[in-house]
Parts: C-alpha cells; sequence; structure tokens
C-alpha cells in the first residue's frame, strides 16, 4: 500500500523533478507534489497546501536552496528540508546543514533519498506530538506566567489557574472555585457589575479592562482584565475568558514616575526663579555695598543700610538652596585630583567672595587621587567658603 506524501519541489529542471518522484513511486510513496523555481512561486505553494516535506536544488538561476530553506524558517514551519544538488561543495553542504536543512546529498546518489526521507519524516512526526503534548490546553493554562480563569455572568468561577490562585493568596483552586466573583473577588461588588452590563466582549477578540480586586487576607490589587466573551447559539454569554495581569506595582510605579515629574517641573520652575532672583539680589547687595562706602561709621543711617545688605545676604542664602534642589544633573562619580579641582575653582571662588577677601590655596604634595563626583566636590566647596567668609 503505497504511502501519501506532500513534496514540495524547490528545482527548475522538470526532467530532475520527475526523476525525484519516480524514485519516491519507487519507494512505495504515493507522492503528491508541486514544482516551484522562484520565491513568490515558493510563498504561494505554501499558502495554498500543507507539505510534508522540501526537496531544494542548491543552485538555480533565479533562486537557490539556501534561500528556499530560509523562506520556509520565516514562516516558522517545521517541515524536513532536504538539499540536493549536482553542485554543491562539502562547505556549501556544510553551510547548509548549519542553516537548518535536514539532509543533503548529489543529484547521482538519489539511493540516499528514500532513507533520508523515511528519516526526516519519523523525527517530524516525533516533533509534531512532542509539540501537541506542550501546547496541551491543560499544560499550557497551568503554567501560564498571567492568570487564566473562566466565569459565568452570574459570579461562578468556572476554572482557574495556579497564576490567579497565587494572585488571589488561596491555597487551591478548589478554594478560588467556591468563591462568587461579584462578593469575594471585586472590591466593589457594583464594579463587576458595569463591566458585565457593557457587554461589548466578543467571541473573536479581548477588551482590555482595569478592576481593583480583593486578595482573601484583604489587601487590594489592581488588575488588567483581558476579557473574552463565549456565546450560544442564541447569542447570549455563556461564560467570560479572561487572561488577568496584577498590575499594582506598574501603577504605583507611574504614581511615583507622575510625582517624580512634577517635583522636576517644580524643580526647574525653582531653578529659574532662583536665577532670576539672585539678579535681582545682585542689584540689592551692589548698591548696598555702594551706599555703605559712602556712609561714615557714625552715620545713623548705616545701621538700616547694613539691614538690607544682611537680609539680601539670608535670601542669597535661600537661592542657593533652590539652586541646589533644582539641579537635574546626573552623579558621576570618577577617579580626580582634589588639588586639580581647588585649581580649577579658584576663579569663581574670587568672584563669590569677592574683592575683600583674599584667598590663599595650598595644594597638598602628598595628597592621593578620591573617587567623587566632581560637580558636588565643587559644591562642597563653595559652600566651605562662603560659610568662611560669613563666619
Amino acid at each position: 500500500m503505497s504511502l501519501s506524501l506532500r513534496v514540495l519541489l524547490v528545482e527548475d529542471s522538470e526532467e530532475d523533478a520527475l526523476l525525484l518522484v519516480r524514485e519516491l513511486k519507487r519507494g512505495g510513496y504515493e507522492p503528491t507534489f508541486e514544482r516551484v523555481d522562484t520565491a513568490p512561486a515558493m510563498l504561494a505553494a505554501l499558502e495554498r497546501e500543507r507539505w510534508d516535506l522540501v526537496v531544494g536544488d542548491h543552485s538555480m538561476p533565479a533562486f537557490s536552496s539556501t534561500a528556499a530553506l530560509a523562506l520556509l524558517r520565516e514562516r516558522g514551519l517545521d517541515v524536513p528540508f532536504i538539499c540536493v544538488s549536482g553542485t554543491i561543495s562539502e562547505d556549501q553542504a556544510v553551510a547548509a546543514m548549519k542553516a537548518g536543512a535536514s539532509d543533503y546529498f548529489a543529484k547521482g546518489q538519489l539511493k540516499r533519498l528514500l532513507p533520508a526521507i523515511e528519516r526526516e519524516l519519523r523525527e517530524a512526526k516525533a516533533r509534531a506530538a512532542l509539540r501537541a503534548s506542550e501546547a496541551s490546553y491543560g499544560t499550557l493554562v497551568e503554567h501560564a506566567p498571567v492568570g487564566i480563569y473562566r466565569s459565568t455572568p452570574q459570579g461562578k468561577v468556572l476554572s482557574v489557574n495556579g497564576a490567579v490562585v497565587r494572585m488571589l493568596g488561596y491555597d487551591s483552586a478548589a478554594e478560588v472555585l467556591r468563591l462568587d466573583m461579584a462578593r469575594d473577588v471585586y472590591a466593589d461588588p457594583a464594579e463587576r457589575q458595569r463591566l458585565v452590563d457593557r457587554d461589548t466582549y466578543t467571541d473573536r477578540q479581548y477588551d482590555d479592562v482595569e478592576a481593583t480586586w480583593k486578595r482573601k487576607d484583604g489587601h487590594l490589587l489592581t488588575v488588567q482584565l483581558s476579557v473574552r466573551a463565549v456565546r450560544n447559539g442564541a447569542g447570549h454569554v455563556e461564560y467570560y475568558e479572561t487572561f488577568v495581569r496584577d498590575v499594582t506595582d506598574q501603577r504605583r510605579l507611574q504614581q511615583q514616575l507622575l510625582q517624580s515629574q512634577k517635583m522636576e517641573a517644580v524643580g526647574r520652575l525653582a531653578g529659574g526663579i532662583a536665577h532670576d532672583f539672585n539678579n535681582l539680589l545682585t542689584v540689592i547687595t551692589s548698591y548696598s555695598d555702594l551706599l555703605l562706602e559712602d556712609l561714615g561709621t557714625d552715620d545713623p543711617k548705616r545701621s538700616d543700610v547694613e539691614q538690607v545688605r544682611k537680609a539680601a545676604d539670608g535670601a542669597a542664602a535661600l537661592t542657593r538652596q533652590l539652586l541646589a534642589f533644582s539641579r537635574q544633573q546626573v552623579v558621576e562619580p570618577r577617579v580626580v585630583s582634589l588639588n586639580a579641582v581647588v585649581e580649577s575653582l579658584q576663579k569663581i571662588l574670587h568672584r563669590v567672595l569677592g574683592e575683600d577677601v583674599e584667598l590663599a590655596t595650598t595644594p597638598g604634595p602628598d595628597l592621593g587621587a578620591v573617587r567623587a563626583d566632581v560637580g558636588q566636590l565643587e559644591q562642597v566647596l563653595m559652600n566651605l567658603a562662603v560659610n568662611a567668609r560669613d563666619a
């Protein structure tokens, strides 16, 4: 009794293709075959038919077995691919095997064809059986990383996987199956009723909604539900098939990010205000210093001007705090020389401290390097210098 075999022949020579078919018939197969010699023709053949085997010529004017194999694998098809050629070299054959070819041989070695086909069909059948076993409904559902359950419109739980049980904090699926969805799972029973009343769920695609659930211990969860309605012949919902993910932490992080963005905006605003305010303070302190130079030590107005100058210094300290608050730079620690940091900061320190303050630096000859953020070191040195001036 002949065995049926669907073979796709990637071959530009009709005579060679018929020779392969004749060899298959001699081996006890009843082949259904199609010959293609271009990529579009092969794609069309793959669309039309499910093939048991693909045999491809390695070298053709407009196509090759390598390209054909790539097309086959791109479509995710686990179909044995045997490469044949009259010109294939050993290196090319090795490359084809590495690319996923099941076997290869020269056209003059057709005696190898039948044993190779028998082996590859047997292995393909074993792989298919393994995939079917691994993809069985129970295994797939039970080990899914997301919660999967079925429930009726009335709230009865029909089935759950382990992820749902763990999500709700119960010890077994049997406990969850005894729950009422509205009363025992939803934090607000009216929320589930509103979701059921939507009645927009189809049997072809999942609708995504969010809800608040409660665990066995009373803690609340924010969950994302992907719901599909399974309906009877009359169009009424028999049960809902739902995928559920716990997005509590995700939503909390989003809230934290939102708060962080608000603080960032406040920081930018504070920094802008501080810079503008600093410009005003510069005018106030400058004119205060000029007035103090013009007023004698015994002038009764001098104390008033000194109070203005003191208040301006206090306001300057506040602006420095605002600027520190608004800093958005990323800390980048690196190995630096403290002597080099102090030397590079001297010019700005002279300006900050004023001309009436003498600044003297003494670099340490044996001072080692440190790993720190240069900006933070400069800020520390600036604060120390300003505090020393004001002391």
